[in-house]
């Protein structure tokens, strides 16, 4: 049986618009993706608010087209609950609110729950101590009976993904013996990899996995997502690190893009070959094909961007970050000089509308530091001050961290008069500076 191959939207922050849930479902169907999963940790119906049943009509409205869009398009649609912020499990009304949403949920089409013990202070309340040894066992009840009411309603062939509080890691842990011991054998584990965003994820390393749990791994892939301590990143590059034989371990793969959903699509293509084609797979080919999705006229600036903002769980760094930090003069390598060049402007006419929006920090800061080394040969103290403080006061990653520590030993050496029209040695650039 193939592996479930889904997208989950499962980040930190807004939830995609209704219009884009239904690209995004779209797009899933013609990239070889089976499942989409709606799970956006800032919908306070899926945490906050788990306990509420009924959606308000305006949002019922939207659920049933996006499920009807997947069914139609022969995608799984499935739906996340995430009681775990506040759940007492000893007390049998969580346990009918549970049931009930989720009864709720597989009536509006839903074919697959997520259910999410993540993120959370998993301490058991004290009620919760009288009835169940360790919060292991109690989420794990909780599970079960969830299963065993679908199936007392006529509802056995729901899919339970279950996303426990030990989400990644190969520690052999009691909170995974439990779990071994206690869960429902039909109900599959969500597993992130080694880390929370891993840099890579073998086939051994998923064994193991199931191993520990004693139940059918999904793996839950944190690449392309940039939410939490990531938010000032943005993921281009292609998926890599995974194995070829990954697939033939595990019962699903489901990957979590931005919420960015255009920017997303970039790594999400090659996703979806590497998910049609492991062993073949070629991460840097299959990221060529995604930016020419976008049209052959955009591809050099989106490989550019790709590049320069490449510093992920995936791809730590470039040739362009390595090279500034290794610069021990104030001159930039003449790669990076050219590409500044091009950067100084950027019209929205350049990229594509839908991206050129949601990329726009990133291109600004490129442009900011584009003008700032076509300005200092010219010593207009205040442009180049100016342009400084666009540089430092934009916090979206840009060749990591290097280009800001070069231009802080740039400006230094400026200041104690080191230098001077010589820093740059590149003619001055008539450029129009916003």
């Amino acid at each position: 049986m193939s592996p479930r191959k889904g997208i989950i939207e499962g980040f930190y922050g807004s939830p995609w618009t209704d219009v884009e849930r239904i690209h995004m479902v779209e797009f899933a169907a013609d990239h070889g993706f089976t499942h989409f999963l709606y799970a956006p940790k800032h919908d306070p119906y899926i945490r906050e608010i788990w306990r509420e049943v009924a959606l308000t009509s305006d949002r019922k409205a939207h659920l049933d087209a996006w499920v009807a869009k997947a069914k139609e398009r022969k995608l799984t649609p499935g739906f996340a609950v995430a009681p775990g912020l506040d759940v007492s499990f000893a007390d049998d009304t969580d346990q009918r609110c549970l049931n009930k949403k989720v009864g709720y949920l597989v009536e509006s089409g839903i074919e697959e729950i997520a259910l999410l013990f993540d993120d959370i202070d998993p301490t058991l309340k004290d009620a919760d101590h009288q009835r169940f040894v360790n919060y292991a066992e109690a989420q794990a009840v909780m599970a079960n009976r969830l299963v065993e009411y679908l199936g007392e309603v006529g509802s056995p062939g729901i899919q339970i993904t279950f996303c426990p509080t030990e989400y990644w890691g190969l520690q052999n842990t009691w909170y995974k013996a439990v779990l071994a011991r206690v869960l429902r054998p039909e109900i599959s584990v969500f597993w992130t990899g080694r880390q929370i965003c891993s840099e890579s994820i073998v086939a051994s390393e998923a064994r193991r996995a199931e191993e520990l749990f004693q139940h059918p791994i999904v793996i839950w892939d944190n690449y392309p997502v940039n939410d939490a301590e990531m938010v000032h990143e943005i993921h281009l590059g292609p998926l890599e690190g995974r194995g070829p034989d990954l697939l033939s371990g595990v019962e699903g793969y489901y990957v979590n893009p931005m919420s960015r959903p255009n920017a997303s699509k970039i790594a999400l293509i090659t996703v979806g070959e590497y998910l049609t084609d492991p062993e073949h797979y070629d991460p840097w080919q299959a990221h060529t094909r995604a930016i020419e999705h976008w049209g052959a006229e955009y591809s050099r600036s989106l490989a550019e961007l790709s590049w320069v903002t490449r510093y992920s769980c995936c791809g730590q760094g470039s040739q362009y970050e390595s090279a500034v930090r290794e610069c021990s003069e104030p001159n930039l390598p003449p790669a990076l000089e050219d590409l500044l060049s091009r950067w100084v402007r950027c019209a929205p006419s350049e990229l594509p509308a839908p991206l050129y929006s949601e990329l726009e920090p990133w291109i600004s800061k490129l442009q900011a530091l584009a003008r700032w080394v076509s300005e200092l040969p010219s010593g207009n103290v205040s442009t180049v001050r100016a342009l400084e403080s666009a540089v430092f006061g934009n916090p979206s990653l840009v060749l990591g961290h290097a280009i800001e520590r070069w231009v802080e030993r740039v400006r230094a050496d400026q200041r104690s008069g080191e230098g001077r029209s010589e820093l740059i040695n590149t003619p001055s650039r008539q450029t129009d500076v916003v």
